[in-house]
């Protein structure tokens, strides 16, 4: 998956098995090189096999709004080719580049794998023993679970010490202090968020322009706030 800049074009005679003639355009020297590339690996290449309108295949356009280019693809092993439903380009998707975004459908069926042990939890909350009473309440149920230490006798390995004394104290913590509470951080500040949606707007007034000249001034307004 990538820009390969790279033109198929609708012809695929003698490269059935690496593509189909949805693509758009003729293909070019980048195009015969892909293709032969995806034919010496056994792939097929997905944004050549679907039927959609141009608009949805097409994955680049000029500053000025003029040129439009199919060369984002999305390729597939032939031994998958039945779990790539479908590919198209999402125009409206705001990705900050002359580049539109390229969507795949996929269905696979995989296997569920076992994971041994459980799945790790967070840490107790052992600032709570700063407190005077909670450290006084952890220490109290602790010597009293300890009681109950006393019915191994002395004969018992040490491993088995060890684990009625790790129960205790792994019971004692929940009990008594719980766990932390997990805070995630927010990635992107609430400004951050305003400029996106501000230059995603932007984008949508570009793509209904009609206009030419004023297409291209919008694109360079959409340039300016991709660089903020």
């Amino acid at each position: 998956m990538g820009d390969m800049n790279a033109k198929l074009g609708g012809d695929n005679t003698g490269r059935e098995l690496t593509m189909g003639r949805e693509a758009l355009g003729e293909m070019n020297d980048n195009g015969e090189l892909f293709s032969d590339f995806c034919a010496f690996n056994d792939l097929v290449i997905g944004g050549s096999v679907f039927k959609h309108k141009d608009i949805h295949k097409t994955t680049w356009i000029s500053p000025d709004g003029n040129t439009k280019n199919q060369i984002d693809f999305i390729s597939i092993s032939r031994k998958w080719r039945r779990s790539l439903l479908d590919t198209r380009s999402r125009r409206g998707a705001d990705v900050g580049s002359d580049h539109y975004l390229v969507e795949g459908t996929f269905k696979v069926k995989l296997k569920a794998s076992r994971i041994a042990g459980d799945r790790p939890q967070c840490k107790f909350n052992t600032q709570l023993l700063k407190d005077t009473t909670t450290k006084d309440t952890f220490t109290a149920t602790v010597r009293a679970k300890q009681e109950t230490l006393r019915d191994i006798t002395e004969e018992s390995c040490v491993e088995e010490h060890w684990k009625s004394l790790k129960a205790i104290l792994n019971e004692t913590c929940s009990t008594v202090l719980g766990r932390k509470k997990r805070q995630d951080k927010e990635w992107l500040s609430t400004d951050t968020w305003k400029l996106i949606e501000e230059r995603r707007m932007v984008k949508e007034k570009m793509i209904q322009c009609k206009d030419g000249q004023e297409k291209e001034t919008m694109s360079s307004t959409y340039k300016h706030w991709t660089k903020k």
